[in-house]
């Protein structure tokens, strides 16, 4: 530990932070004048230091662009006194120009450390483009530089769906720069929820669970620039947290902002390719959602027309190698198409006829002979091939649409072409009728349905067929999502990112999961839930409930 505390301290003119457990604010000068003092010196106070620190505080001398640490200065017996004063002494690199000089406190466990600055208000600042420059000139001294440790704010608050191991912990973000401000040992969520954390300066600030790598902020809110804060007063004093929960929220203002959402939060820059979607309609995008799964690359909706603007930023965050607009020009434009051609150098279409021959194009782009499932699905309905899209971009095989009682003659082409292991029907027989199940199985030997007594249900026994837990004696499945089944555009995008990460998506209604869902989620006892879009599509109230069913709750099964 006391390694880690070291490298921490190197990258402290990167670190604008906020420590745990440290409020500063300026204390008076001391009685000192510049003939009190050795030339090229400088000096003040520090106080409200407890004695018995773990990892002492110290002084950081920064040049004029924070990008040149000079020195730091520890406050250990024999570099501060007993009455707190310091001083930067001759000896130490020239000390002609501009400075910054800035007070550090460590809670001996963080990993970001945050510096205070020296500046113009009571408190000082964390922002270095508000600190106080101190200009010398060679051979001057400066006084009264001085600083105050005090313990201050305390934010109180409780969490549901949370780790109930020693991982878990609440982490505090500064609202008007969102910078890590501390995620320490001190601020552990106990068994019961309950988190506290102390020693904040007044200010605007975010609170979240730090578990495993992750963040979790109120209303599932992904960042800390997008989750509500808190306020600590000048008077400090105890202020209330917010209620926060395991699940996290992938959502944008509309179905276009959404889908550009979840591929921002499942994809990193160089991808292999992105599918573009009409995003008003659901079929091109269901078997595209298959092979986006399969292939590692997101799906993102347009209109027919135009490219939105989260639309256009996503592709340029992206980066894809190529891009695969999914149907006919009477989905995605050609203008569309040749506006495209701005974020990848590769730009295919794939379509058909219609509905179904697309799915087939899709297939035929994507798969070689010999995949090990193929899905069959109603192409004139969404919900089943939702998920099922979602399970056949984990297990590497497409969907493929059809009617209820009839199969496309480019349907069937492709099924001669695939070779499948198996073929699975989605949905009941009025979805997909037996007669055309018996029509299957002249394309594979092994033909099953997988179906529930609703869409909610099927998709719950989809996600049985297809996923066990990673570790039946620890982890569930790896990624939940949670979709609206009565509407398909979040679900579209979220179940390529399901696919990819080889995760389920379940369907709810807004307020309620079926008992099926819910049993299901009791099954996988996935490590996170996500939810798909906004509260329209599914409220906070459910999202609360399920994250008690997550592996990580204590009030998991």
């Amino acid at each position: 530990m006391h390694n880690a505390h070291h490298r921490i301290r190197k990258n402290l003119p990167r670190t604008l932070g906020v420590v745990a457990a440290a409020v500063l604010f300026l204390a008076p000068a001391v009685p000192a004048t510049a003939d009190d003092v050795p030339p090229d010196t400088i000096t003040g106070t520090v106080s409200g230091v407890p004695e018995n620190e773990s990892y002492p505080p110290a002084l950081t001398l920064y040049g004029s662009d924070n990008a040149s640490l000079m020195t730091t200065l520890p406050l250990r017996d024999g570099w501060i006194a007993r009455n707190g004063v310091y001083s930067f002494i001759a000896g130490f690199p020239p000390l002609e120009g501009t400075y910054f000089v800035g007070f550090n406190r460590d809670s001996g466990y963080s990993l970001s450390t945050g510096v205070y600055y020296k500046a113009g208000s009571p408190q000082g600042t964390v922002k270095f483009a508000q600190a106080s420059p101190l200009t010398l000139t060679e051979g001057q001294s400066a006084t009264g530089i001085d600083f105050k440790a005090s313990q201050c704010g305390v934010v109180t608050g409780s969490f549901t769906g949370l780790p109930v191991n020693n991982n878990a912990r609440a982490v505090v973000f500064n609202d008007s720069d969102p910078d890590l401000v501390t995620r320490s040992t001190n601020f552990l969520v106990s068994a019961s929820g309950a988190y506290s954390v102390t020693g904040l300066a007044p200010g605007s600030y975010d609170v979240a669970l730090y578990y495993d790598g992750e963040e979790y902020f109120a209303g599932g809110a992904n960042t800390a620039a997008e989750a509500t804060n808190i306020v600590i007063p000048d008077t400090c004093g105890t202020v209330p947290g917010p209620a926060l929960s395991g699940v996290k929220r992938q959502a944008g203002a509309d179905r276009f902002a959404t889908s550009a959402a979840i591929s921002q939060a499942t994809y990193t820059p160089g991808v292999p390719v992105a599918y573009i979607a009409n995003g008003l309609t659901f079929p091109d995008a269901l078997a595209g959602a298959a092979a986006a799964g399969h292939l590692g690359g997101p799906v993102l909706l347009t209109r027919t027309d135009s490219i939105s603007a989260e639309i256009s930023a996503e592709l340029t965050r992206l980066k894809p190698t190529r891009i695969v607009v999914l149907g006919g020009t009477g989905a995605i434009s050609d203008t569309v198409l040749n506006q495209l051609k701005s974020y990848a150098t590769t730009i295919t279409r794939q379509a058909g006829a219609d509905r179904f021959a697309t799915s087939a194009a899709i297939s035929k782009a994507t798969y070689s002979p010999g995949v090990p499932v193929a899905y069959i699905a109603n192409g004139l309905t969404f919900p089943d091939a939702l998920a099922g899209a979602a399970a056949a971009g984990h297990l590497g095989g497409p969907v493929l649409l059809t009617r209820t009682d009839s199969i496309s003659a480019d349907v069937a082409t492709d099924l001669k072409r695939l070779k499948p292991t198996r073929i699975v029907v989605l949905g009941g027989t009025g979805a997909i009728s037996d007669t055309v199940l018996n029509q299957l199985k002249s394309y594979a030997t092994t033909v099953t349905r997988q179906a529930g007594a609703d869409r909610f249900a099927t998709s719950a026994a989809i996600s049985q067929a297809t996923y066990t837990k990673t570790n039946p004696n620890l982890n569930g499945v790896e990624t939940l999502y949670i979709a609206n089944g009565l509407d398909f555009p979040d679900a579209l995008a979220g179940a390529a990112a399901a696919g990819h990460l080889d995760g389920p998506v379940l369907l709810t209604r807004t307020n309620t999961a079926s008992p099926e869902v819910i049993a299901e989620i009791k099954r996988i006892l996935p490590r996170r839930i996500i939810i798909l879009g906004g509260t329209g599509a599914i409220s906070d109230t459910l999202a609360t409930q399920l994250s008690n069913l997550a592996e990580n709750s204590p009030y998991a099964p």
